[in-house]
């Protein structure tokens, strides 16, 4: 197994490839491109073996919404009644220890509800492939990421891990403390903890409160409604303003849960071709309102209309309450999504919302080094392979593998080795320093290419009997509306703001433009269209096909 100062490869590679497309619609040009690591080398011999893409068998019941599968997402909590309350009156006596410890917006997305669609999550979940940790859509690769977990969950991607002991003798008697307190209320229920602890100017409601919110909106665990005492070490730093990196942590729950959820997708249709017996039942604890956000934000034909963001909200709140009618062909839409899909929506405008110093309006290299900006330091861990350490998993992590999500190129992916042997080792891998010099950051509205072999690997690897199209017909690449000067960098100035298209019209009305867009205004007039763009596997072999919604 290779040391850790071997895996100390960059994270970016700059370098001249012919590059197409990835819907296949342009011909392959040359340019200067920037890859994630580790990346199959082009100067590989020829005896090298390609690493296989793990490909999904055709589905004998393909809907999964006719499976006898009941699944109970226990992690997704609905705000406490009068926890918006809680949140308030200790606002501004903590928020800057809050933003110190890289949890502000992750407590303030707590107060919002996203309401249950489970049918979208079942439908994306189906596509999940454990081997690699992202979904394996027939036009493409994706996964949740620990850029989600930052923009979405409002979750840092830096600190201390979740793990780590107390170990000062202040620290260790506010732990005993609490748990004095938790076996006096036993059993220590949410409501019973916040009951006890709310609006009393108790020396410990500070912890108290930081405990409830871990145990119920960040690490959910099977005693349902209990405050966790394995997180009172966790509630007790982050009330000295000590950051610790709970995005991997949330990220390693979902990569797990998800792998159960696929795994029991598969055992159901396997028992239902059997015999049809009783249902299956699953319980699932991970946040998986984030994984219904991160479909909506990145499929425009299953999301509702989202709210308008008032200043200081954090993003969660576009999907504050919103709702939709149910959608009964989730898996047909996903699998006709090739050229609507959003692969960086959070790099679009939205009024009112903060985006981050790494979507910015020009590309450029930046200094690597102690004094790195904290934001920028966040987007290069984001790209780098590493092992997720949770609290009771470890996951690991391959932004290589969906190098568009990021700004960046894409190339065939290689195999990168496993530290998880335990979670210090797995700590170590993730923490490690970062060896590049400079740091690539992309313009907010590049549009990503991959490379000839990758179209090529790609292709030979999806089965032609699942995924083909028969009756198809070649059509030429839609030409942008852009000038050609601002084909690779769109300005600022000329995407169009303030539209109120539905996001399926806008697609279909203005698909020529690939505009990264996100409306917020009100539905226009008209009727949505009915028509969207079947696939095949990015051989520019397309029709049309009707479908209802």
């Amino acid at each position: 197994m290779p040391t850790m100062a071997e895996l100390s490869f960059t994270i970016i590679e700059e370098r001249e490839e012919s590059m197409i497309s990835p819907t296949g619609y342009s011909k392959p040009t040359s340019r200067k491109a920037h890859f994630l690591t580790p990346s199959v080398k082009p100067s590989q011999g020829p005896d090298f073996v390609l690493p296989p893409l793990p490909i999904p068998t055709k589905p004998t019941i393909p809907d999964v919404q006719k499976l006898p599968l009941k699944v109970l997402y226990r992690g997704r909590r609905y705000p406490q009644k009068n926890w918006k309350d809680w949140v308030n009156s200790l606002h501004s006596k903590h928020q800057s220890t809050w933003k110190k410890a890289g949890i502000y917006e992750a407590i303030l997305s707590s107060t919002y509800q996203v309401l249950r669609y489970n049918e979208l999550v079942l439908g994306v979940a189906d596509k999940w492939c454990p081997k690699t940790n992202s979904f394996i859509f027939r036009w493409g690769e994706a996964t949740i990421t620990l850029e989600d977990m930052m923009v979405l969950g409002g979750y840092s991607v830096l600190g201390e891990s979740v793990k780590k002991l107390l170990k000062t003798n202040e620290m260790l008697e506010m732990e005993d403390n609490l748990i004095e307190v938790h076996r006096q209320l036993s059993p220590a229920r949410h409501y019973v903890w916040m009951d006890y602890f709310m609006g009393t100017g108790h020396k410990l409601e500070h912890e108290a409160f930081l405990s409830l919110w871990l145990s119920r909106y960040v690490f959910p665990a099977s005693l349902y409604d209990n405050v966790g005492k394995n997180l009172f070490p966790i509630a007790i730093r982050l009330a000295r303003g000590i950051r610790i990196a709970l995005a991997p942590a949330v990220l390693a729950t979902i990569y797990q849960d998800l792998r159960l959820l696929k795994g029991k997708i598969d055992a159901t249709r396997l028992m239902t071709k059997k015999d049809k017996g009783d249902s299956s039942v699953l319980d699932l604890w991970a946040p998986f309102q984030l994984v219904q956000v991160w479909i909506w934000e990145r499929f425009p034909a299953l999301r509702p209309t989202p709210n308008l963001i008032k200043h200081g909200e954090p993003r969660v709140a576009r999907w504050h309450k919103v709702k939709r009618s149910n959608i009964e062909k989730v898996r047909l839409l996903i699998d006709y999504a090739r050229d609507s899909f959003q692969w960086r929506p959070y790099a679009a405008g939205l009024m009112n919302w903060l985006s981050p110093k790494f979507y910015r309006d020009k590309e450029e290299w930046v200094s690597v080094g102690p004094n790195m900006d904290k934001e920028l330091e966040s987007f290069a861990l984001c790209l780098r392979a590493s092992e997720l350490v949770g609290l009771d998993y470890i996951e690991q992590y391959l932004p290589h593998r969906v190098a568009m999500q990021f700004g960046m190129d894409q190339d065939i992916p290689s195999c990168v080795p496993r530290f998880n042997m335990s979670h210090i080792t797995a700590w170590r891998n993730y923490s490690r320093l970062i060896s590049d010099r400079n740091l690539y950051i992309p313009h907010r509205l590049f549009e990503s290419d991959v490379t000839k072999r990758y179209m090529k690997w790609w292709n030979q690897s999806m089965s032609p009997k699942t995924y083909a199209v028969k009756g198809s017909m070649k059509r030429p690449r839609l030409q942008t509306t852009f000038p050609q000067s601002l084909k690779r960098h769109k300005e600022v100035n000329d995407v169009v703001k303030g539209s109120n298209f539905k996001d399926l019209e806008m697609y279909n009305k203005n698909r020529s433009a690939r505009l990264r867009m996100v409306s917020d205004g009100k539905p226009s007039s008209g009727t949505q269209s009915q028509y969207l763009p079947s696939v095949t596997p990015r051989g520019g072999m397309v029709r049309e096909e009707k479908l209802t919604v």
